[in-house]
């Protein structure tokens, strides 16, 4: 009961502010409420655009779900998310390969990409017990600037004049689209189901996957039933950049550009982390979480063309939200230590 009763605190307090923040901008708040949710859920198309915001959350929040449950939290899913697509768009324009083969060859070299870019904190920590907070952020910004520089000089499309944008990709390496009507939406949100349904497989239902579990929940006892810690911190720290660089691949094999340009992420990978945290860690929970982000993404940007309400009200919400679960899995805590 006193659980039920705190989570309506926290709602009717999100609430509160939330309206007082649209109110500021001469909106109403209940107004500025049924547009959101006309831009996230009013219709086939806003649904369409929704779904297609949760693909790289999706999988950015899987990337950081695997990391927390190895008990490293993985900052860096934006870095290893722009490697991973830059090495998918360069394999997508420099390959002539077989329509299913091409465009695999680009999911697994973006993937592959990820988990290279990711592999230096993994070792940093294993081997030197350099917490993985601090390298990965360093990791972002080099992957930003090595970014930028291939895309405005080696990689650069000869007819990319004012905008610095990669060549547009073979056909045979374009995602899929699922068709309904007259909306579309990329292949890549059945991607990331199948592979989140696949992780939780093997993190619940596997020896491998329970080592995994056993290092996150205490290190010590795992070390004392003889599973390697530092050979579970390499390996999820991989795997976790290898679903950022995935995240990547499936985004420029899937967005109606085909190609790599400037701010190709508005920070995917960051935004990963609060669905990573939203879920509990846990796979299948990652599916509706990245949902909600998309949608809060989608109805704030469709508020936005209608009201003065900016969409950068969406940070506001997101913070909320993470606010929340963070405070809830505070009492729980406090309430089992007791």
């Amino acid at each position: 009961m006193k659980r039920v009763l705190t989570i309506l605190a926290l709602i009717i307090s999100a609430t509160a502010l939330i309206a007082v923040a649209v109110a500021s901008t001469g909106t109403p708040p209940g107004y500025a409420f049924i547009i959101f949710v006309q831009g996230a859920f009013g219709d086939k198309a806003q649904w369409m655009q929704t779904l297609s915001l949760t693909i790289p959350l999706l999988l950015t929040g899987l990337s950081v779900a695997v990391a927390l449950r190895a008990g490293l939290f993985n900052i860096g899913a934006e870095g290893q998310l722009l490697v991973g697509g830059l090495m998918g768009a360069w394999t997508g324009y420099a390959f002539v390969l077989p329509y299913g083969l091409h465009l695999g060859l680009v999911l697994i070299v973006g993937a592959l990409a990820g988990a290279i870019w990711a592999l230096p904190a993994g070792l940093i920590k294993a081997w030197r017990g350099g917490h993985e907070v601090i390298t990965t952020i360093m990791l972002n910004y080099l992957a930003l600037n090595l970014v930028n520089y291939l895309l405005n000089g080696p990689m650069r499309a000869v007819s990319a004049f004012n905008e610095p944008k990669t060549p547009e990709l073979m056909r045979s390496a374009w995602m899929p689209m699922l068709s309904f009507t007259d909306n579309s939406l990329s292949l890549g949100i059945l991607v990331g189901i199948f592979v989140a349904i696949g992780l939780w497989v093997w993190l619940f239902r596997t020896p491998n996957g329970y080592e995994t579990r056993a290092v996150g929940a205490n290190s010590n006892a795992a070390k004392a039933h003889g599973i390697s810690i530092s050979r579970t911190l390499i390996m999820t720290m991989a795997l976790s950049g290898a679903l950022a660089g995935l995240a990547g691949a499936v985004l420029v094999a899937g967005v109606p550009e085909h190609r790599f340009y400037r701010d190709f992420s508005p920070g995917y990978g960051f935004d990963g982390i609060a669905v990573g945290l939203l879920a509990g860690a846990n796979p299948l929970g990652v599916i509706p979480a990245a949902v909600v982000f998309g949608a809060v993404d989608s109805g704030t940007r469709y508020m936005e063309s209608l009201t003065s309400v900016p969409r950068d009200i969406a940070v506001v919400v997101r913070g909320l939200i993470i606010l929340g679960v963070a405070g809830l899995t505070w009492q729980r805590k406090k309430g089992s230590a007791k």
